[in-house]
C-alpha cells in the first residue's frame, strides 16, 4: 500500500490503554477478536517472556529443519532463516522501495512437547528468539528515507500438531525489543541507534490458515505528533490462491488487501480519517491513487487505490487482474 508520510509504529505494554475495538461481521475475525480479548492480560504479564530457570529439551531427536517446520506450523509469519529481500517494482520493472531482512541466532526451545515414535504429536509450547535486522528504503524519490532497525524476537508459541500438521487454534505472545535508526542524509550513516522500544503483540492461525495478528502501538510521526492505536489486522483464506488482509486501527478500518499466492494482486484500497479537506492535496500529490470521499458505517474516510498484479505495481484505474 502506498503510505502518506512515513510512521514509526511502536508499543508500549500498558494496560492503561483503551481502545475502540473493530465491529465485525464476519465470524472468522469476531473469534480471533474474542480471543485476544480473553488472552490480552497474559500478555502483558512481566515475567511472560522470561526464560526458563531450567534447560529444556527436545523428548527426542528432532533436525534443525524440522524445528522450523514446527515453529512455523504455530506461527502467523513464518521463520525465515535466511536472508530475505523484497523488492517493490514499478509498472517499468524499476525499483521503487525495498525491505532487507536478515534473520540470525535463531532458537527453538520446547517448553512443551510430547514425542510419539519419533514425531512430535498432540499440545505443543514453543519458545522462538532470534535476531532481525530490518533495513527499509525507498529509491528515485525525493523524500530518501532510510530506517534501520537491531529487533529482537521473542515468541511463544501454543497449539496442537496432529500428523505433522495444525488442528484448530494456534496462537503467539510475541515481545520485540528493537533500536531503531532513522537517516534522512548520507551523514546520517554515523548516528546511534535509539534506546529500545518494546512491542508487544498477539497473533492467531486457525487449521484452514486464516490469521489475525493485534498490535497495541504508539504511532511517532516524523512531521511531530502522537497516536495511540491498536491495529488489527486479519487476513482471511479465500480459496487456495486466494487470501485477503484487512487492517484496522481501533475501530476504523485502514485497508483491505487482496494477495495471490503470498503476492499483492488486484485493487489495493486504503483509508484516511480525519482529512476530507485534504483530498485535493492527495489528488495533486498522488494523481495515481484516484482518491475519493467515501462513507462507511457513518464514517467519511479518503479511499485510495494501488493496482497490484502479482506483486508488481501497475498504473490501471479501475485495477483488472486475472485470478
Amino acid at each position: 500500500m502506498k503510505k502518506f508520510g512515513i510512521v514509526i509504529l511502536t508499543s508500549v505494554p500498558s494496560m492503561a490503554f483503551a481502545f475502540d475495538y473493530p465491529k465485525l461481521s464476519n465470524p472468522t475475525q469476531q473469534k480471533f477478536l474474542e480471543l485476544y480479548i480473553k488472552d490480552r492480560n497474559d500478555l502483558v504479564k512481566e515475567d511472560l517472556f522470561a526464560p526458563s530457570s531450567t534447560k529444556q529439551e527436545w523428548p527426542c531427536p528432532i533436525s534443525q529443519k524440522e524445528q522450523n517446520r514446527l515453529a512455523n506450523l504455530l506461527l502467523s509469519k513464518p521463520l525465515a532463516i535466511e536472508d530475505k529481500s523484497n523488492t517493490r517494482k514499478d509498472v517499468d520493472n524499476t525499483p521503487s522501495k525495498e525491505t532487507i531482512i536478515i534473520n540470525k541466532n535463531v532458537q527453538i526451545t520446547p517448553m512443551k512437547a510430547e514425542c510419539v515414535n519419533g514425531k512430535i504429536m498432540g499440545e505443543v509450547e514453543l519458545r522462538t528468539e532470534y535476531d532481525s535486522l530490518l533495513d527499509q528504503y525507498s529509491k528515485n524519490t525525493s523524500n530518501n528515507v532510510r530506517f534501520i532497525s537491531k529487533i529482537h524476537n521473542t515468541t511463544l508459541s501454543k497449539g496442537t500438531i496432529k500428523d505433522g500438521t495444525l488442528v484448530g487454534t494456534a496462537k503467539s505472545f510475541s515481545k520485540f525489543i528493537t533500536h531503531l535508526k532513522i537517516e534522512t542524509s548520507p551523514n546520517d550513516s554515523n548516528k546511534q541507534f535509539s534506546d529500545p522500544i518494546i512491542t508487544l503483540e498477539m497473533e492467531y492461525k486457525d487449521d484452514i490458515g486464516n490469521m489475525a495478528s493485534f498490535t497495541e502501538e504508539t504511532g511517532f510521526y516524523i512531521t511531530g505528533g502522537e497516536t495511540q492505536n491498536l491495529r488489527s489486522t486479519f487476513t482471511l483464506v479465500i480459496d487456495n490462491n486466494h487470501t485477503q488482509k484487512i487492517t484496522y486501527k481501533n475501530n476504523h478500518i485502514s485497508s483491505i488487501e487482496p494477495f495471490k499466492n503470498g503476492l499483492p494482486h488486484g485493487d489495493q484500497l486504503g483509508y484516511l480519517i480525519g482529512m476530507d479537506d485534504k483530498i485535493n492535496l492527495i489528488e495533486a500529490g498522488m494523481p495515481s491513487s484516484h482518491p475519493k470521499l467515501v462513507t462507511i458505517n457513518g464514517t467519511n474516510y479518503i479511499e485510495t487505490h494501488l493496482c497490484m498484479h502479482e506483486g508488481v505495481e501497475v498504473d490501471q484505474f479501475p485495477c483488472v487482474v486475472e485470478n
